[in-house]
């Protein structure tokens, strides 16, 4: 797997993974395995996938404190720390991440998706 240039593209390539896990799983049971298929590729495998994806996350944060920290109030920088706006930053992101993915894992509203 090559290392995408940022995270949507991340996040892409992670959702592609869990969709060939599906494809897969279908294969072998002969049907579309549904959504619980990806269920269990982030059981089993989100973990590992992540591990290479925290240091990618760790450079995203980064840029992301050094952007904003010129952008927030005064009196943000002078009451919090380096590392209490490392943390925000850590969590807004990855709060962004959980239900970026949760939306994507959602089943299409048009019941003709599927045909061709």
């Amino acid at each position: 797997m090559s290392k995408p240039s940022n995270l949507k593209a991340y996040l892409e390539n992670q959702m592609l993974e869990m969709l060939k896990h599906k494809w897969i799983k279908g294969v072998h049971l002969g049907k579309d395995p549904g959504e619980e298929a990806c269920r269990e590729w982030i059981d089993k495998h989100a973990s590992a996938y992540r591990k290479d994806f925290q240091a990618f996350f760790d450079e995203v944060v980064e840029l992301v404190v050094n952007n904003c920290r010129k952008s927030l109030p005064e009196e943000v920088n002078n009451c919090c720390n380096e590392e209490a706006i490392k943390k925000m930053a850590f969590l807004f992101i990855q709060e962004f991440t959980n239900v970026w993915l949760m939306e994507r894992l959602k089943p299409c509203p048009n019941k003709h998706a599927g045909e061709v």
